[in-house]
């Protein structure tokens, strides 16, 4: 159970990483919310 709830930890932290470094480029592009959001659902 811990091995999981580490690995699920381990997920949520990275994809958390993941979402805050694509909000931050389009910010700096000046990317409109739905393009970003369109592009968090390609990535995923």
């Amino acid at each position: 159970m811990i091995g999981k709830a580490r690995e699920t930890d381990r997920r949520s932290s990275s994809g958390q990483t993941l979402l805050y470094s694509a909000r931050a480029v389009c910010q700096a592009e000046k990317v409109t919310e739905s393009q970003f959001f369109y592009h968090l659902q390609k990535i995923v």
